[in-house]
């Protein structure tokens, strides 16, 4: 027997089995087969999409893979020539409109059904499956994928930190972490997030009514217009009843009966944002325990006193727990209004939230706590404002019930970073984007000195076995490379061959410097350990002289949760925990209808281990509101004229819509009376 070539051939072979299983392999991540009204295509199109990841450490190319959403055809379209960067994400519509450019939005051939079914990435061969996910029926604007959890971060906010700006390169790359012990005593000790900010931003400042004092019922604008507001049946909280909750903070206190109108809105305070169909308003509020109420937050109107035409309008929410946006009139959809359902009651009640109401030509947004809740088409130009009024609809209309605080307008469309920072407790008359996100101010050690800073970060993984990937989540302006215990992990706007001196090769635009960016990358890559770890970060500057620079960090382990569903979709970012399952919406029976006597009205859902919640005022059930049952099935009473409204909820579930039946006895109708001053027909 030929021993050594049979030792040949046995290494071989298990040669190209190991290659076999390196091979760079993405995944289908995320789906949305229902997409109402939001991520939209190149034709302003909600599509259903696909989200491929690419999980492991090398660049996957996908050039001749397919996507099926066909168990038994395989080749249902074909990827272009597209490769996925490690921990990369690719979203491709599932429109059926067959466009493969790969400079372009990807669109599959076929479309995705809500009633459930199937996608797979199938290798070019046409028949190995890469990937695979089945789907059972989904819900409108809720997403389906693989799931993972952050656990507790070792690397956050106040994290010590060694800063140094290199002058030679005679450090190498021992710095990384790579060579522990290190000695970093003579670097400075900072504290996370580090950087600076030299200039101010945000002009067209309008109005600012922070509510901390009020004389004669004035409340005074601290911006330089000097546009008073006054306060009408409407007080002040208690002193320490502000969103900030600091000893001298106030907010305005409205019940549903007052207001506070401005007067210099009369004669043309924002006729410069009306010229340029632009305008931001941004304030904090905190609803009371009647919300969701149908009342309005704040209200324009082209003529004194409220009248006229309907130029801005915001209910936060109306009863139906919708947010709406309106300008330059009411009410329809892309033309004058935006909305968007918020279930969430905890985002307009009990609790302070920052909302920021944009318009910037034709295009309308609504912020919630600095992050987009919603973007719309606005076509219809802001009409001319000759009133305004916060916390009602004009004179005793529609007073909102709950506190208001820091109220801001500019006759312009704030971009994405001054709104973050507005929500990350920025003031409005000093609106720097970056002073929020940093707690070591490093401009006198950076600035002027280098592009380049090196920052290193010890922490500890107490985990006796650490786990199988790393999250990092980075705010940062403009570049930087990361390594983990010496490994490179992840870059941005850095050149190939870095020396101490380098500059970022791009500016990180304005806009995208305070939104958190997260990469993902496997810990033993990275050689993590239980223990000490260091995280080094190259941070570079676009030049050394630029005004501004920021490196924030959040770096924590995460786990796999399995496939689950997500109220909120994130195309092309990472999942999160999301929710187990989908409660299914309650049987009524018998259903609405005119009825002669009392009926008891059975509520059932098919959702074991679920609660119901039920209301016959109106009110939106939930399990705070309403009488709640413990357990899928009950039954209520109806004697009288009733709009009855269930919903049913579980723990680690999306609630199921609410289901609303009207039962109407003809002898309540024929009882009613006509209200006093209401002229018979």
């Amino acid at each position: 027997m030929d021993y050594p070539r049979l030792l040949f051939c046995c290494l071989g072979i298990a040669l190209l089995t190991l290659r076999a299983a390196a091979a760079p392999a993405a995944v289908v991540s995320e789906i949305l087969a229902s997409n109402v009204g939001g991520l939209r295509d190149e034709d302003g199109d909600s599509s259903d999409w696909i989200e491929l990841h690419n999980p492991g450490s090398e660049p996957c190319p996908l050039e001749g893979w397919w996507l099926t959403d066909t168990e038994g055809e395989r080749r249902r379209w074909r990827l272009p020539v597209v490769t996925l960067a490690p921990d990369a994400r690719l979203v491709v519509f599932a429109s059926g409109k067959n466009r493969s450019l790969p400079a372009s939005p990807l669109h599959a051939g076929f479309r995705l059904s809500a009633d459930g079914g199937y996608v797979a990435l199938v290798r070019p061969d046409g028949q190995t499956v890469a990937s695979e996910l089945r789907y059972g029926p989904q819900r409108a604007n809720v997403s389906f994928g693989r799931a993972r959890e952050r656990g507790a971060s070792w690397i956050s906010r106040a994290t010590e930190a060694r800063l140094r700006v290199p002058s030679d390169d005679g450090l190498g790359h021992r710095w990384t972490g790579g060579e522990e012990p290190f000695d970093d005593a003579a670097w400075s000790a900072v504290a996370l997030p580090v950087g600076f900010d030299a200039g101010t931003s945000g002009g067209g400042l309008v109005a600012y009514w922070d509510f901390d004092t009020v004389a004669a019922g004035g409340v005074p604008d601290r911006s330089p217009r000097g546009h008073t507001g006054r306060l009408r049946s409407a007080s002040l909280t208690p002193v320490g009843g502000g969103r900030t909750g600091s000893g001298s903070d106030r907010a305005a206190r409205f019940t549903g009966s007052g207001w506070m109108d401005v007067p210099a809105a009369g004669s043309g305070m924002l006729d410069a944002a009306v010229a340029a169909d632009a305008i931001t308003l941004s304030l904090w509020i905190r609803g009371d325990e009647s919300q969701p109420s149908n009342d309005s937050l704040f209200w324009a109107g082209s003529e004194p006193q409220g009248g006229g035409i309907r130029s801005l309008n915001a209910h936060l929410p109306w009863s139906d727990q919708v947010i709406y946006w309106d300008t330059a009139g009411c009410c329809d959809p892309g033309v004058h209004r935006i909305s968007v359902l918020e279930p969430e009651a905890s985002r307009w009640r009990d609790g302070w939230n920052h909302y920021a109401f944009v318009k910037r030509g034709a295009a309308k947004e609504i912020w919630q706590n600095g992050r987009l809740l919603l973007s719309g088409p606005g076509s219809a130009a802001l009409t001319t404002i000759r009133s305004l009024y916060v916390g009602s609809a004009g004179p005793g209309q529609g007073g909102y019930h709950g506190d208001v605080d820091d109220v801001a307008l500019w006759e312009t469309a704030l971009d994405p970073g001054l709104i973050a920072a507005l929500a990350a407790g920025a003031s409005p008359l000093q609106l720097r984007r970056l002073a929020p996100w940093i707690a070591t101010d490093v401009e006198s050690e950076v600035r002027g000195r280098n592009a380049s800073a090196y920052l290193r970060v010890p922490f500890v993984v107490s985990e006796a076995e650490p786990p199988e990937r790393v999250s990092m989540v980075l705010r940062y302006d403009d570049g930087f490379i990361a390594f983990l215990n010496g490994v490179e992990v992840a870059r941005r706007a850095a050149p190939t061959v870095p020396t101490f001196d380098s500059a970022a090769t791009t500016a990180r635009p304005d806009a995208e410097v305070t939104e958190p960016v997260e990469w993902e990358f496997s810990s033993r890559d990275a050689r993590l350990r239980t223990g000490t770890n260091v995280l080094a970060i190259h941070w570079l500057n676009h030049g050394a002289d630029d005004g501004d620079f920021l490196m924030d960090v959040d770096l924590a382990g995460t786990r796999d949760l399995g496939l689950r569903h997500f109220p909120e979709p994130t195309p092309g970012r990472a999942n999160g925990p999301g929710l187990e399952g989908l409660v299914a919406a309650p049987e009524v029976s018998p259903g609405r209808g005119f009825q002669e006597n009392p009926v008891t009205v059975t509520l059932r859902t098919a959702s074991p281990s679920a609660s119901l919640a039920y209301t016959v005022d109106g009110s939106v059930p939930g399990p705070g509101n309403g009488v709640v049952v413990a357990g899928p099935e009950t039954t209520v009473r109806v004697a009288r004229t009733t709009v009855l409204r269930v919903a049913a909820f579980r723990d680690g579930f999306l609630a199921s819509p609410v289901v609303t039946h009207t039962y109407v006895f003809p002898d309540d109708v024929s009882a009613q009376r006509r209200p006093a001053g209401i002229a018979a027909a």
